[in-house]
């Protein structure tokens, strides 16, 4: 099974962690079978859903959860629908009409085609959200949409495992994001904090709103384009100084403007 493949409407959609009185509130008149649950395209390995509580335990901040039930109100199947954080590795090739990404938490790079997705503004380093089906380690992207950044903001505070507040506002992560080993970007700062207060980062959220990359801003920031001048002296209308680059070498250079 892939995502994206039901022609049928989802009965019930989820991006949260309702309460258990609001989900027996959904459900009520509703009943469980035998129920299939896909998680990003596959059963296998998917957890088993049976009542109400097992399904609260797959529903969490960041996961689309949508829920299928017969003509009988019997629920028969739920699917769970992860989104992920890519990073551009390059500029898209207007030649080859592809545009290379890492996805974080999977293996290797992905390379996406602009005959199905529409890719062709992407610049490295821009950061994307995707949805994929797995199998065997095998990623096939689904979906593509830019990820929202929060560039360069201020952390006000944070709870390890919950949330992070950044320019006044609050954030709570994307439940897939921080789980142990998901290898999103950031995802040791979520769980065990580390934050330096009233110190710039950039917060990438996914489309519901929750925080599912975070690093801190001069961490982004590609020093390999600057330079540093140790010394500088005017000889006419120029200057002649001595610039060190980020590789340790240095070089005279003729400066002839200046801010």
């Amino acid at each position: 099974a892939d995502i994206g493949t039901y022609a049928d409407d989802a009965d019930l959609t989820y991006t949260d962690k309702p309460s258990k009185s609001d989900l027996e509130s959904d459900l009520n008149g509703y009943t469980f079978g035998t129920v299939t649950v896909y998680v990003d395209g596959t059963s296998t390995g998917a957890p088993t859903v049976t009542d109400i509580d097992s399904l609260r335990t797959v529903l969490d901040n960041g996961k689309l959860v949508e829920v299928y039930a017969d003509d009988t109100n019997e629920i028969n199947r739920v699917v769970i629908i992860n989104t992920y954080l890519a990073r551009a590795e390059s500029d898209y090739d207007t030649e080859d009409k592809k545009l290379s990404i890492e996805i974080y938490g999977s293996a290797g790079s992905v390379t996406l085609d602009n005959d199905y997705f529409a890719v062709s503004s992407y610049l490295e380093d821009d950061y994307l959200l995707v949805t994929a089906s797995t199998n065997d380690r095998t990623w096939t992207v689904r979906s593509v949409a830019p990820a929202t950044v929060v560039k360069d903001g201020t952390v006000n505070s944070y709870r390890n495992g919950d949330y992070v507040t950044v320019n006044g506002t609050q954030y709570k992560y994307n439940a897939t994001a921080k789980a142990a080993s998901s290898g999103a970007l950031g995802q040791s700062l979520m769980t065990s904090g580390g934050y330096s207060l009233g110190e710039g980062y950039n917060v990438y959220l996914d489309s519901y709103g929750y925080a599912i990359g975070v690093e801190g801003y001069t961490s982004s920031i590609d020093l390999s384009n600057y330079v540093f001048i140790t010394d500088a002296d005017k000889s006419g209308f120029e200057y002649i100084a001595k610039a060190v680059f980020m590789d340790g070498t240095s070089k005279t250079i003729t400066v002839d403007k200046t801010a």
